[in-house]
C-alpha cells in the first residue's frame, strides 16, 4: 500500500474543508482548497504526459524557486506517482547541465522564476520537453529553441477521468532524487523511496505534532533534502508553510517575528551569521515555540545564544544525512517552553551532542572493518531502518559500497565519526572519516582543531590542509575581520598537541556556503591556496 499518497491525499482533502492556508510566499498565499485543485489539476496533467510510456520509473525535473508552482508541483508529483528530481536555478550553469544529463528523456517543468536563468541554459541542453508552467510567451521559447518540444500546462482543470495515481505505487517506488556533492566532483543522486518520506514524516508529527495553526518556515532551498521536512511536514498536519524570501535568508529574525512564525528549522551556520550581525537579541524572537537545527555540527554556545533570543521555545538538533531521508537522530536542549520554563542547559561539550536515534531506527559505531566498537569507543556511524534510501541512482557500485543489508536490516554507512557517551545519554559526533588527516605520522581530526580555535577567536574558525612537498601543512581560517594570531596560538598551545598547532592563522570577513547553506571547507582550502601563491608572488 502507498501510504505516502493516501497519508497527502487525506490531509489536503481535509484542510481544503476550511479557508486555511498552505503555502504563503512573499506575494500569493495558496489556500488548501487550491492547493488541492491545483496539484490533482497538474497531477492529472502529468499522468498524460509523462506516465503514458514513461517506464517503470517515471521522472521530472522541477526547475523552481521559492514560488506557489514549486509546491503544487510537488504535492501532484505524489499523487501522481512520479519521481521529482529539484533542479536549483542559483546552481553554475555547467552543474544544471551536468544534472540535467544525469536525468535522460526526463521532461523538465519550468516555473516563472526561472525563465532567465533557462535561457541561459537551453542552448546547452540535448532535445527534451519542457512543461511551462504560467510561463509567459511559450510560443517564443519554442521559436528560440526548436530543438525542445515546449508544452503549455492548461490552467483550466484537464480530465478528470484519469485516475489519481493511475496506478497504485509501490511503497519502494522513489519518491524524489536529489543530488548531493560527490568526492569525485561529480554529484551523486540519492533516491529516496515513498515509504522513506512517509516513515519519516510519521515519526516527526509524533515527535513535535505540528497541527493546524502552525505557521512553519520554509527555508532551505528545494535540492537540500531538509526542504522536505518543511514541505511534506507541514502540508500533513493542515499547518501553513511560510516561505522565506531570498532577501531575509542571511538574516530571517524580522520576517519571523512579522509573520509571526513559531516553528524555525534552519541550519547552525545561520546562527554564526547572525551573532555577527548582532541580530541573535535577548527576546526577539518571543512567538517561536519549536526550532530545530540540522545540517551541521551546532556549537553549544550559538544554541544558548539563541535559545535567549527565542525564550519560549523547545530546541532541538537532528543529525541526518540524505541518505537516510532528512533527520534520523534527535538531541533535546531544551524542552517545550524554552527558557522561560527551563534554565540554561549546562554541558561538558562544545558541540551539541546528536542524540538518540528516533523510535523504530537503529545506531551502530563500527571499526574500519565494519565490526561494532566497544562501549565508550569511536567509530564510524551507521544508520539502520526503514528510513535508510534506496541507493546512488545508476551507480551499483557505490551503492554496494555504502549501503549494507546485514542480519535482515538495511544500513547506511555515514563516513561520520561518532561516540556514544553514557553522561549524556546520546551520540556524539567527532568528525567526519574523510577529513581525517596524518600530520607528521599523526592521525588528526579536523574538527577537534575547529573546536579549539572557536574557543581561542571567538568566532567561527576552520583548519585545513594544504600538501607542501608531500607534506600535510595545517592552517587555520578565523571568520573575523581583526585578529589576534599570537593569543590564538597561546591559547591552542595550551590545549593541542604541537603537530596540531596550524603554521599560519588568515582572517576571512565570511565564510564561503555552499549551495546549501553550510560552510564550505574545500572552498576556505582553496582561498588559503591563493593567499599562499600571493604571498609568493610578492616576494
Amino acid at each position: 500500500m502507498d501510504s505516502l499518497y493516501s497519508m497527502l491525499h487525506s490531509a489536503l482533502s481535509e484542510a481544503s474543508e476550511s479557508d486555511t492556508v498552505a503555502i504563503e510566499t512573499y506575494d500569493s498565499a495558496l489556500t488548501y482548497r487550491a492547493l488541492l485543485m491545483s496539484s490533482e489539476n497538474l497531477a492529472c496533467f502529468l499522468v498524460q504526459h509523462v506516465l503514458r510510456g514513461g517506464g517503470q520509473n517515471p521522472r521530472l525535473i522541477i526547475f523552481g524557486a521559492r514560488e506557489p508552482q514549486v509546491y503544487i508541483s510537488l504535492v501532484a508529483c505524489v499523487l501522481a506517482g512520479i519521481t521529482f528530481v529539484p533542479l536549483n536555478p542559483r546552481f553554475p550553469i555547467a552543474r544544471l547541465s551536468s544534472i540535467i544529463s544525469r536525468v535522460p528523456g526526463a521532461p523538465l517543468l519550468l516555473c516563472p522564476n526561472c525563465v532567465q536563468v533557462f535561457l541561459k541554459l537551453a542552448s546547452s541542453l540535448p532535445p527534451m520537453r519542457v512543461f511551462c508552467y504560467n510561463v509567459p510567451d511559450v510560443q517564443s521559447l519554442q521559436s528560440r529553441f526548436a530543438q525542445h518540444s515546449f508544452i503549455e500546462i492548461p490552467t483550466q482543470n484537464v480530465s478528470q477521468s484519469i485516475p489519481i495515481p493511475a496506478k497504485p505505487n509501490h511503497p519502494d517506488s522513489p519518491a524524489y532524487l536529489l543530488f548531493t556533492s560527490g568526492s569525485t566532483g561529480i554529484p551523486k543522486g540519492v533516491l529516496v523511496s515513498r515509504a522513506n518520506l512517509a516513515h519519516y514524516c510519521a515519526r516527526i508529527h509524533v515527535l513535535y505534532g505540528f497541527a493546524r495553526g502552525d505557521r512553519i518556515s520554509q527555508f532551505f532551498d528545494l535540492t537540500f533534502d531538509l526542504s522536505m521536512h518543511d514541505i511534506f511536514c507541514t502540508l500533513l498536519c493542515g499547518a501553513t508553510l511560510v516561505v522565506i524570501p531570498p532577501r531575509a535568508l542571511l538574516n530571517p529574525i524580522a520576517f519571523i517575528a512579522q509573520k509571526h512564525l513559531n516553528v524555525f528549522f534552519a541550519v547552525p551556520s545561520l546562527l554564526a551569521l547572525l551573532q555577527r550581525l548582532g541580530a541573535l537579541k535577548e527576546n526577539a524572537l518571543p512567538s517561536l515555540k519549536i526550532a530545530l537545527f540540522c545540517g551541521e555540527a551546532l556549537p553549544l554556545a550559538l544554541a544558548q545564544s539563541f535559545a535567549l533570543c527565542a525564550p519560549n521555545a523547545l530546541i532541538d538538533n537532528l543529525y541526518g544525512p540524505t541518505e537516510a531521508t532528512i533527520s534520523f537522530m534527535q538531541y533535546r536542549l531544551i524542552g517545550a517552553g524554552g527558557i522561560a520554563r527551563y534554565s540554561m542547559p549546562r554541558l561538558h561539550c562544545d558541540i551539541v551532542p546528536l542524540g538518540l536515534p528516533y523510535q523504530g531506527l537503529f545506531v551502530s559505531l563500527r571499526d574500519e572493518r565494519g565490526i561494532e566498537v566497544a562501549r565508550g569507543e569511536m567509530g564510524e556511524i551507521w544508520l539502520g531502518g526503514d528510513q535508510v534510501a534506496l541507493g546512488y541512482d545508476n551507480d551499483t557500485q557505490k551503492t554496494d559500497e555504502k549501503f549494507i543489508f546485514e542480519k535482515g536490516m538495511r544500513w547506511y554507512k555515514t563516513g561520520d565519526l561518532g561516540r556514544f557517551e553514557p553522561a549524556l545519554n546520546a551520540f556524539c559526533f567527532c568528525g567526519r572519516a574523510d577529513e581525517q588527516v596524518k600530520i607528521s605520522g599523526f592521525r588528526v581530526e579536523l574538527q577537534e582543531i575547529d573546536i579549539a580555535l572557536n574557543k581561542a577567536s571567538d568566532v567561527p574558525s576552520r583548519a585545513v590542509v594544504i600538501e607542501h612537498d608531500g607534506a600535510c601543512v595545517l592552517y587555520a581560517v578565523c571568520e573575523t575581520r581583526t585578529l589576534d594570531s599570537k593569543k590564538i596560538l597561546a591559547f591552542l598551545r595550551e590545549i593541542l598537541p604541537v603537530y596540531m598547532l596550524p603554521c599560519k592563522i588568515f582572517a576571512l570577513d565570511s565564510f564561503p556556503l555552499n549551495s546549501n547553506g553550510k560552510v564550505d571547507r574545500g572552498a576556505i582550502q582553496q582561498w588559503v591556496l591563493h593567499r599562499i601563491a600571493e604571498s609568493k608572488r610578492s616576494k
